[in-house]
């Protein structure tokens, strides 16, 4: 973040990650996930088995992931304080994001925690996501 925010406006900073944000929703829905929440840069997302196989909604948690690095590596954060799928600002005014997934396969519960004056937070736990942290920190940008 702090290269991203190095000589750049707050609001620069927030509609570039809006955007990302953004298409990484679109993503995650169209590949049929479930969005928990995000926690700081990452989204916590679930496949639920529903009605298909284990298997299946494997193949559509690895089809997100690789659609959002697809258009990651177009998603250029541009000099005027947005992001566009492939080009904008020069060289120095302009850089790209990248992300690092995690997948893992196993339980998971997800509880909300609060209520207090209108505040609930959304926790997911189970193997699944102690999988996910594991892969996360092995693994580098683009992977």
């Amino acid at each position: 973040m702090n290269t991203l925010h190095h000589g750049r406006g707050a609001e620069h900073v927030a509609n570039a990650i809006n955007k990302y944000f953004q298409m990484m929703v679109r993503l995650i829905f169209a590949n049929g996930g479930d969005l928990i929440k995000f926690a700081g840069d990452a989204a916590i997302v679930v496949w639920p088995l529903a009605t298909e196989h284990l298997g299946v909604r494997c193949l559509r948690a690895l089809h997100c992931a690789f659609d959002i690095q697809a258009w990651l590596k177009d998603f250029v954060v541009d000099g005027s304080g947005g992001g566009s799928g492939g080009g904008g600002g020069g060289a120095d005014e302009s850089m790209r994001l990248a992300v690092k997934v995690g997948i893992g396969v196993g339980g998971c519960t997800v509880v909300h925690l609060g209520g207090v004056l209108g505040r609930i937070e959304y926790v997911a736990l189970g193997e699944g996501l102690t999988q996910v942290s594991s892969c996360s920190s092995r693994t580098v940008v683009h992977e």
